[in-house]
């Protein structure tokens, strides 16, 4: 089931970014905490249950129409909880509206991410160079 993040929520998605912040290089933690507090008091962050144990959850900017972090627990992946999740925040967006997100890793990661970004319906976002090692942006069209 997915739904708003509640405050209570905060420490699950904690718990599950301190087991993969090895894939989120660029976030802190003190600021992804920050950023977390504020996204769920804006209604700016989802959830994704099963039953009591967070599947994942994701982070957006409503103003600055942007995913700002993705995240699925590993014993959850492979099964449409990240997809879901994204078409999930596109239903908060106007039709035409473009939702951007930044992919960082190495050329073996952004590889997989660009896969998997792909087939959910976002393309290169062909306003930034090319040339920048180990980041990627992306684009959806709503």
């Amino acid at each position: 089931m997915i739904r708003h993040a509640k405050k209570e929520d905060a420490e699950s998605c904690i718990h599950l970014f301190d087991a993969i912040k090895e894939d989120y290089t660029a976030y802190k933690k003190n600021s992804f905490q920050e950023d977390l507090q504020q996204g769920i008091d804006r209604r700016e962050v989802f959830v994704s249950m099963d039953d009591d144990t967070l599947e994942g959850f994701v982070m957006f900017d409503r103003a600055k129409k942007a995913l700002t972090m993705l995240a699925v627990h590993p014993d959850y992946r492979n099964q449409s909880v990240a997809t879901k999740l994204i078409y999930t925040v596109a239903g908060c967006f106007e039709p035409e509206d473009e939702i951007k997100v930044i992919a960082y890793g190495d050329e073996e990661q952004i590889d997989e991410l660009k896969g998997f970004y792909y087939s959910c319906g976002f393309e290169d976002d062909d306003d930034y160079a090319k040339d920048e090692t180990g980041v990627h942006h992306f684009v959806y069209r709503v």
